[in-house]
């Protein structure tokens, strides 16, 4: 018999039909670092008297399955944890999607190509396929982003042209699917995100505030011994992302589970898997009322806040873990170099928060929380180091949203079954 081995441990999954009923078919094997999931059933100490001074036998107690699991941010699998933590999502087919980086303002006689047409920046008088080149490269891109959405040419008019104000043109065709795939890009002095546009996949919704939550079956396969453990009548109650500069990001999820069903073969068939994508810390970014914060560090947390229903049955076990109120807060590291928060938190006037992870347009996980209150923090010097602010929030409903928070994925899974 071997030892079991983290490396040769796997993990699958399922949503359950019946909650606490172990699924049928074939399941899903997802991407996990660690896992701490698992019944326990602890002792009663037997404090009888009348016996003697040597031990009694322990009683038992009632079983918990109470732990979680370490995942990777991946655009593709998180969508399955996303669904068991917020619901069901709204799912929508989006455009390819490319953009033009530019390092620097561009210089006369430096081209852009669209879709095969080219584009020449100029200091004065542009022509019909020429762009002026603006007093700052914010004004460039607005100039570049007028000629190219006003233009008749029918290799340009395929796409819609955006800019983020800062050094990027976003382009996005107006073909929802793969039909941009083919729209093609180029630049002498800039940096394109593909030889085309790409994308052409899926948008998923998740709200908050869902009445019900599904729930799912995830075994834990120790394939050298071998040993097959079901976590059965798993509700997920948290999830938990860190930001940082560098780094794997690696995101906490926490549950309550009904109970452990062991095995010697395993329970989930012939399970299918997804080609990982996996994002990086540099690929994160946080934003205060949409626009790019000076952050050194943030994270937050989602909770359902689960409430076992401890029903007294023969075999101990929970009959539910229900959703209650719903609570999101987290914190933010910033450089102190204004009074913009500090005003804001001493007045409790609340700000919108935007945690997310790009890698491309088509390959994101978007958090949007739009009414956030912040603490009053104290301001600590440590030292001749620079001067860093720590902010604790709390999220709350908006209601010109309804919403206390949302999660958009961006992939090219067309949906999350059970």
């Amino acid at each position: 018999m071997s030892r079991s081995q983290g490396a040769n441990t796997f993990l699958h999954f399922k949503e359950e039909t019946v909650y606490g009923t172990k699924p049928t078919g074939n399941w899903h094997k997802l991407p996990f670092f660690k896992s701490d999931m698992g019944a326990e059933q602890p002792l009663i100490q037997n404090n009888l008297l009348g016996q003697g001074r040597e031990p009694q036998d322990s009683n038992l107690d009632v079983v918990t399955n109470e732990g979680g699991f370490g995942i990777p941010a991946d655009v593709r699998n998180l969508g399955y944890w996303l669904k068991m933590l917020m619901g069901a999502p709204t799912t929508v087919q989006v455009a390819a999607t490319g953009t033009i980086l530019f390092p620097a303002q561009p210089l006369a006689n430096d081209t852009i190509t669209i879709n095969g047409t080219v584009f020449t920046y100029v200091a004065a008088s542009p022509t019909t396929f020429q762009i002026l080149i603006g007093a700052d490269l914010s004004a460039t891109l607005a100039n570049t982003t007028t000629k190219l959405n006003g233009s008749a040419d029918v290799n340009v008019t395929p796409a819609t042209y955006s800019d983020d104000t800062v050094d990027t043109l976003i382009i996005t065709h107006d073909t929802l699917g793969s039909a941009g795939n083919a729209f093609t890009l180029a630049a002498d002095a800039a940096t394109v995100s593909g030889a085309t546009l790409t994308g052409g996949g899926y948008r998923h919704t998740f709200k908050s505030g869902s009445a019900t939550l599904p729930s799912f079956s995830a075994e834990i396969a120790h394939i050298n011994v071998p040993n097959y453990r079901v976590n059965v009548g798993g509700v997920l109650d948290t999830m938990q992302f860190t930001f940082a500069r560098s780094g794997t990001p690696e995101i906490q999820v926490g549950a309550i589970a009904r109970n452990e069903e062991t095995f010697a073969t395993s329970q989930a068939g012939t399970p299918d898997s997804k080609t990982l994508t996996l994002l990086n810390q540099f690929n994160g970014q946080i934003k205060l009322d949409g626009a790019q914060a000076t952050v050194t560090g943030g994270g937050f947390t989602y909770a359902n806040t689960l409430e076992k229903v401890d029903n007294i049955e023969p075999l101990g076990l929970i009959a539910a873990a229900d959703p209650t109120q719903i609570k999101i807060n987290g914190n933010i590291d910033v450089r102190f170099k204004d009074t913009v928060l500090l005003d804001k938190a001493a007045a409790g006037t609340p700000v919108a928060l935007e945690y997310n992870y790009t890698k491309l347009l088509h390959e994101r996980v978007v958090w949007t929380f739009p009414r956030v209150i912040l603490p009053k923090p104290k301001v600590s010097v440590d030292g001749p180091v620079g001067v860093q602010v720590s902010f604790g929030w709390e999220a709350a409903f908006d209601s010109a949203s309804a919403i206390s928070g949302k999660c958009e994925l961006y992939n090219d899974v067309a949906s999350y079954p059970a």
